[in-house]
């Protein structure tokens, strides 16, 4: 079953669908492809991308 479920983050991966490759991937906690995989996604296109830098234009 895990097979399956790698098989298709894989293919979501590719179609450049990270978010619901992260939901698949996220359905195996114990499999260490799985969280592999999660770490990888996490640095190429990050769950919570970072917020922008605060100006402080307007304060001035």
């Amino acid at each position: 079953m895990s097979q399956t479920k790698l098989q298709a983050a894989r293919e979501l991966i590719q179609e450049k669908q990270y978010a619901a490759a992260r939901a698949v991937l996220e359905t195996l906690p114990t499999d260490p492809a799985a969280k592999q995989w999660l770490a990888k996604l996490n640095q190429i296109a990050p769950a919570y991308p970072a917020p922008p830098p605060i100006s402080h234009e307007a304060e001035r």
